[in-house]
């Protein structure tokens, strides 16, 4: 039987940033955060030497609550250097920097770009609709539902921008409106996340000798990410997930967000022009200008909703066991090119990327960034979903900061590139202010 809670459902607060350049990758938990302007992980609360051990054996039952965190913050990283999205997320953040530093007023455009580009990447509470009532509700997926709408971002004049969809999710709870809410980009790279989380407590449980303790380590985490995607104050983050749930019919915790890991990871990575000649599903119920304006969106959250609907009325199961995606059925239900292919196009893409670089003091720190997402790229392909298990590896040769002590030393690099990044995202907000923003 499911406990109820009170649930007094307000919009959620966010701390007071002035900054137009605020992190935009979701920092939900008071643990740990990824820093996408300077590239960092923090790790607020975890010390260097579990660090250490949790990297050096994540699976470890001792360990595997760390390593799950690392996990998690790593999946932010891997999705901003080592997919397309991120790749052109992180030029920009480049050329910000480079503009701003060098001082050739020409380049100064970037720096509005990258705002737009940032804003683009979340949604203000205003599309975010949460009902003002007390009510209970409770994590019994039976109880719950929801369905799709749609309608259009505003843009900076105030008028609808009919190129920028929003898909929302209306969700209810015992046919009682709870929240409406719009997919994004924040739900795309917290389901890849929490994915990864899920995977390394996976790799641990099965690690497990004893069947009783077994079980039980097994309950305790299904319950954990069952309450997080039945939270209402975290249905921004969740949303891809109930997506992909509701619609694949994938009631098992494991296979609903690995699924959604695979897909969102494929529209992460997606070159524009398929975009364009995506599958488009028959059942979509949608007027001609709709379906054009999610066709040339360019936002993976759009191709991500157009793929899971191709997924659902192939009536195929994407799965080729239990555990392991079938990457190939994907984008083949889709009419996208085999992975291979694909691979080799992405590949391509990073490599024009890297020469968009604009002249600056930040050129090479950027070109050494793009061949390290080039090389993680290559190493996990364009399906992130089967590369969880080797996140904390990757968190090794990441710049990352444990603990208050690491923070504040002066003679941390890694600190010491935070305070530098957050000069100059000073000078890129006082540059936006003087433009009227």
């Amino acid at each position: 039987m499911h406990t109820p809670f009170i649930l007094r459902i307000k919009i959620p607060k966010v701390g007071l940033n002035l900054s137009h350049f605020k992190n935009t990758f979701p920092n939900i938990s008071v643990l740990a955060s990824y820093r996408p302007l300077s590239q960092v992980m923090v790790f607020e609360e975890m010390s260097r030497e579990s660090f250490n051990e949790a990297v050096n054996d994540p699976f470890n039952i001792n360990h595997v609550e760390n390593a799950a965190l690392i996990a998690h913050e790593t999946s932010h990283f891997i999705d901003h250097i080592a997919t397309l999205n991120g790749q052109k997320m992180l030029l920009e953040i480049f050329n910000a920097f480079n503009a701003i530093e060098s001082g050739e007023e020409s380049n100064y455009w970037h720096i509005i770009q990258l705002k737009n580009t940032l804003r683009k990447t979340t949604f203000e509470n205003y599309y975010k609709e949460y009902l003002n009532l007390h009510i209970m509700t409770d994590k019994n997926a039976s109880n719950w539902s929801f369905r799709n709408t749609f309608g259009l971002r505003f843009d900076s004049t105030g008028r609808a921008d009919p190129d920028k969809p929003i898909i929302f999710n209306a969700f209810k709870f015992k046919n009682e409106f709870i929240a409406r809410i719009p997919l994004s980009l924040e739900s795309l790279w917290e389901a890849n996340a929490v994915s990864a989380e899920i995977q390394t407590h996976i790799a641990s449980i099965h690690k497990i000798a004893d069947n009783d303790v077994k079980l039980v380590s097994t309950r305790i985490m299904e319950k954990k990410y069952n309450d997080w995607i039945y939270t209402p104050e975290l249905l921004t983050y969740s949303s891809a997930t109930h997506i992909v749930s509701s619609y694949l019919k994938y009631g098992d915790l494991y296979r609903a967000f690995v699924a959604t890991k695979a897909i969102s990871s494929i529209c992460l990575n997606m070159p524009e022009k398929y975009y364009h000649t995506i599958r488009i599903p028959q059942n979509l119920g949608l007027p001609s200008y709709r379906v054009n304006s999610l066709l040339h969106s360019n936002d993976p959250t759009s191709l991500f909703y157009l793929m899971v609907l191709n997924i659902k009325e192939s009536g195929e199961d994407i799965f080729i066991d239990d555990v392991t995606i079938d990457t190939e059925k994907i984008l083949r239900i889709n009419g996208l090119p085999d992975s291979i292919a694909l691979k080799i196009e992405i590949m391509i893409e990073f490599h024009n990327i890297r020469e968009q670089i604009i002249d600056g003091p930040y050129s090479e720190e950027f070109q050494k960034l793009n061949n390290n997402g080039f090389l993680l790229f290559q190493s996990i392909g364009v399906d992130s979903s089967k590369a969880s298990f080797g996140y904390t590896q990757v968190a090794k040769g990441s710049m990352n900061i444990c603990g208050l002590e690491e923070f504040l030393d002066s003679e941390n690099l890694v600190a010491s590139r935070i305070s530098n990044i957050d000069d100059r995202i000073h000078k890129l907000d006082m540059f936006v202010n003087a433009c009227g923003y």
